[in-house]
């Protein structure tokens, strides 16, 4: 049996995936649809887990307006 940690790890590394699918080497899908490099990725300020997902720099400073 995984432990809680490991489950995390799993599922993070599982949004990696899907969000660099089908997007040029470098480069990730956010969840509002823009595509940008992985440079560019934040963590989503919104969700106080390590293991948040990324999302694009317009995303971020949207949800840091919400804070």
């Amino acid at each position: 049996m995984k432990g809680y940690i490991e489950r995390m790890e799993i599922a993070a590394e599982n949004r990696f995936i899907e969000a660099t699918k089908d997007c040029l080497p470098g480069c990730f899908k956010c969840g509002c649809g823009r595509i940008e490099h992985i440079d560019n990725a934040q963590p989503n300020p919104l969700d106080p887990s390590p293991y948040a997902e990324m999302i694009c720099n317009n995303c971020f400073m949207e949800a840091m307006e919400k804070i």
